[in-house]
């Protein structure tokens, strides 16, 4: 086998074209509104009730949770939260035609509230139950909070995908060999992702309280000719 020389390489003419990136949208809720909605969601974590919290398993007492069992939804259960819920629908709306799909009204599946303490981590994960996933970063310091990373599900080990072939990349980072991607956001964003996304954060938290609200999105009604189509039930 013929073994060519590394500069010989580097003078070949051509160009490497990325062909369908991922979409993430990135939006920024107007200061006064988004004041309102932390003030709310700090006396949410005040006031509610035994049954609507709970702590995750894997780091207890570094990660609580409001309202993310099966059956609640931090929207239907503080109906005070019901202007942050219209601004996520319009800003998805937006997403959706942005990106170019034709999606006219969108369900909240669900809704929670994350609150992270000091050395907090989210391990890496995806959401498989629903189109559309987001955060809103209601108390967000990126100088001692983790960023939230986007992970090469392409390069990654260990994500349950199918096997692969791995080579080394070499030590200059391309959009094509990086491994993550951490998403600098300020506290008032909201960001979407589709939901097949890896996402989380390794980097333990520097600072206490990062609060954020997630959510899943479904199109409430999707039809494709006289062949395929779906309703999403917003009543369960």
């Amino acid at each position: 086998m013929s073994r060519f020389n590394e500069e010989e390489i580097k003078k070949i003419q051509g160009k490497v074209v990325a062909v369908m990136p991922e979409a993430i949208g990135v939006y920024q809720l107007p200061k006064e509104k988004h004041i309102e909605y932390k003030k709310t969601v700090f006396n949410i974590d005040q006031t509610a009730s035994k049954d609507l919290r709970r702590e995750d398993g894997i780091q207890k007492e570094r990660m609580r949770h409001i309202s993310n069992n099966r059956k609640q939804n931090i929207f239907k259960d503080f109906p005070e939260l019901g202007g942050l819920e219209t601004e996520i629908q319009k800003y998805a709306l937006s997403y959706f035609w942005e990106t170019g799909y034709d999606c006219k009204e969108i369900v909240i599946t669900d809704a929670w509230i994350n609150i992270s303490s000091k050395n907090a981590t989210l391990q890496t994960h995806l959401h498989s139950n629903s189109y559309l996933s987001g955060n809103y970063f209601v108390n967000f310091d990126p100088k001692i909070h983790s960023m939230l990373n986007f992970y090469n599900d392409r390069i990654m080990h260990g994500t349950g995908r199918h096997p692969f072939i791995s080579v080394p990349p070499r030590n200059v980072k391309t959009i094509y060999n990086t491994c993550d991607i951490a998403l600098r956001v300020n506290e008032g964003s909201i960001v979407f992702w589709k939901s097949h996304l890896l996402h989380g954060f390794s980097r333990p938290n520097a600072g206490e309280n990062r609060v954020t609200l997630s959510f899943n999105i479904m199109p409430k009604i999707c039809t494709t000719g006289d062949q395929y189509s779906f309703v999403v039930n917003d009543e369960i």
